[in-house]
């Protein structure tokens, strides 16, 4: 073993391990036949970030899969698509580029488009790529260097500017937008924490350390144009198709990053590295110790993940996702244990489902908000009433949101209701169980009661569309002020006399206003007043 690095026993927790080490710059630990390592730098962060507590086990990654740290940010790769740039960018970015590289050599200051955009470079060679938001980083002060840059050309415009951020959006010739910020040193003081940002205008290479993935932290040279730099060996993990965080306190910085990973997962058909992995099951086993679960950021990753389209790789990640316990990180206070069955048969029938109720729902049922909403349903329609409403409240849920879902579980648990539904249903019938349901909430319930009976799912979600489509905005166009003036008692009479107006325009008997006054006069005249609600009902038989 080399003279810089002492084994330790990986529970020894974060304060107590940076004691024992002495002066060495790692520690070790062996584990299942391999060696597990632990740097002096990132448990100095866990301390200085209120993680002290925590063992040593919960960032250690394995010796063959590296992970980054400042101290080893060297340039990897390069790759120069100088003479590409048409066949991978639209010809309104290629143009605001070679503009943008003559303004920014004028102006003196490095600047470089970065994240998805390169990505996609290497990932669609063959593929021209439709491009609307452009991020750009530059190594200097963004407002000022975009000030610079707006000023010098008529073809650059400034949309907004965001001082508090130190960022601006300029857009060229309305046809694309730039995202302008200073790269930037960032520390988080607590796990989940907003990053306070230190000093902007950095090397690039020191920015690159506070992204997500090394697939996202790939970098292409404005002043340099077409120059792709890679400090974070991203092209080789493009190429391997693998999802890799930067460093090993990432999760703990940012939990949200665990479904980012997901969500990348399962757009981009790629697998997590091993030590990406051991790190996010380590955040799971250890994070409920400093992190409490939900916000804004959870939220918006999570409807990203649930929302995104069908798909081997989705289905495959969403088992990961359970099996992890993955949903947790809406609130920690989810019992840490395995999916129970019935959740996991729920969630494998969906996909078989799924293209029936987008066959008969039409493109309303292929939305993302469709889509999360039903995943919601499943996987929160478990859960107790309290533990529920506090997930509710730690994830930032609206209102319509966990309405959906209660309305799912009270579809689950009630007997009769989807079930009187069958191919013959009048329309009063169907109306009277479909009126002001969630659409979601009725496909959930269906997964749930039909699984074995993809018959009588169809049957359920074709007289959702009926009701949807025909009769959720019939209603009578006579009202209870209307009914009085015919000479109707104020009192229940009322109510009982709109649904019966309601019944019969939706079968059909009555067009428009003059035939629901015909009605209503009738019925009086059939009745024997002071008796008229009794006279309601016998006429009706």
């Amino acid at each position: 073993m080399v003279t810089d690095t002492r084994e330790i026993d990986p529970q020894l927790p974060a304060r107590d391990a940076l004691v024992e080490m002495g002066q060495v710059t790692r520690a070790v630990f062996r584990e299942a036949g391999d060696i597990y390592m632990v740097h002096r730098s990132d448990l100095q962060k866990m301390i200085a970030m209120g993680l002290a507590d925590l063992p040593v086990e919960s960032i250690a990654v394995v010796e063959s899969s590296p992970i980054l740290h400042l101290k080893n940010l060297e340039l990897r790769h390069t790759l120069n698509i100088a003479n590409q740039l048409t066949a991978f960018f639209p010809g309104h970015m290629v143009a605001a580029l070679y503009e943008l590289q003559s303004l920014v050599k004028k102006g003196g200051f490095k600047a470089y488009v970065i994240g998805g955009n390169v990505r996609d470079v290497l990932l669609y060679r063959e593929r021209l790529l439709e491009i609307e938001d452009v991020d750009v980083t530059i190594e200097g002060d963004a407002i000022s260097s975009s000030q610079y840059i707006v000023a010098n050309s008529k073809n650059f415009v400034v949309e907004e500017v965001f001082p508090e951020f130190g960022t601006v959006k300029i857009s060229y010739k309305e046809s694309i937008k730039f995202d302008i910020a200073s790269t930037r040193r960032e520390v988080y003081h607590h796990a989940s924490a907003l990053p306070e940002v230190t000093e902007r205008g950095v090397p690039l290479a020191e920015d690159i350390i506070r992204r997500d993935f090394s697939v996202n932290a790939l970098a292409m040279a404005i002043h340099d144009l077409g120059l792709i730099l890679d400090h974070s060996n991203g092209i080789e993990d493009v190429e391997s198709r693998l999802i890799r965080v930067l460093h090993p306190l990432s999760f703990f910085e940012d939990p949200s990053r665990i479904l980012r990973a997901f969500k990348f997962l399962t757009r981009l058909d790629f697998t997590l590295t091993s030590g990406t992995e051991r790190l996010l099951r380590e955040f799971l086993k250890h994070g409920h110790r400093v992190y409490h679960g939900g916000g804004e950021r959870i939220k918006h990753e999570l409807r990203k993940f649930l929302g995104s389209a069908e798909s081997a790789a989705k289905q495959r990640w969403l088992d990961f996702f359970l099996e992890t316990g993955s949903l947790r990180l809406a609130n920690m206070t989810i019992p840490a244990e395995p999916p129970s069955p019935e959740l996991k048969a729920r969630i494998a029938h969906l996909p078989h489902v799924l293209p029936a109720v987008q066959e008969i729902l039409g493109e309303s049922a292929r939305t993302e908000e469709f889509l999360w909403t039903l995943y919601l349903c499943l996987l929160f329609g478990g859960m107790d009433e309290e533990l529920f409403l506090e997930t509710c409240h730690r994830l930032g849920l609206t209102r319509a949101e966990r309405e959906a879902v209660e309305e799912y579980v009270r579809l689950r648990t009630t007997p009769d209701e989807l079930e009187k539904i069958h191919e013959f249903s009048p329309a009063a019938e169907i109306y009277g169980v479909y009126q002001d349901l969630p659409s979601v909430s009725v496909v959930a319930a269906a997964i749930d009661k039909f699984n074995d009976d993809p018959g009588r799912f169809r049957i359920v979600i074709q007289a959702l569309k009926t009701y949807r489509d025909k009769f959720s905005k019939i209603r009578p166009e006579l009202n209870g002020t209307d009914l009085m003036d015919l000479g109707v008692p104020e009192g229940e009479t009322i109510g009982h006399l709109l649904r019966e107006l309601l019944h019969a325009k939706l079968s059909g008997r009555l067009p428009d206003r003059m035939a629901e006054i015909r009605y209503v006069q009738q019925k009086l005249e059939a009745a024997d007043a002071p008796e008229i609600e009794e006279a309601i009902d016998d006429a009706d038989e």
